[in-house]
């Protein structure tokens, strides 16, 4: 049986152990994909892999994690991009999934940062 099978009835913890084993290349993506998993984690679990991503710590690219993401958890994220750029993800990216509060957010400390530059 190929592992993808069994995500709607893994708990917590196993979705944990399958997080870890998936990163650190122990399955084969043929059984299952960190992309597969997303619907499948909790709160605590996809914040977690999305900073790991934005690290560059695991395979899955961070705009895969995005649709994931509360709304809530955009906050920290748009501060963080702001603040020092990311290669493997840019603020443009995550534009799509936020609130309009939250672009008015982005763009008040982009021109802030901007007007500190010239």
């Amino acid at each position: 049986m190929k592992i993808v099978k069994m995500l709607p009835f893994l708990d917590r913890e196993e979705i944990d152990q399958l997080i870890e084993s998936l990163i650190s290349g122990e399955i084969d993506e043929d059984q299952v994909t960190l992309e597969a998993v997303l619907p499948f984690m909790e709160r605590e679990q996809t914040q977690k892999l999305f900073d790991r991503a934005l690290q560059g710590e695991c395979p899955i690219h961070p705009v895969a994690i995005l649709p994931f993401l509360y709304h809530e958890d955009y906050d920290e994220i748009i501060d963080k991009l702001i603040e020092e750029e990311n290669e493997r993800i840019r603020i443009e990216e995550v534009m799509p999934f936020l609130s309009r509060e939250q672009i008015k957010k982005v763009f008040a400390k982009t021109l802030e940062k901007s007007k500190k530059q010239a």
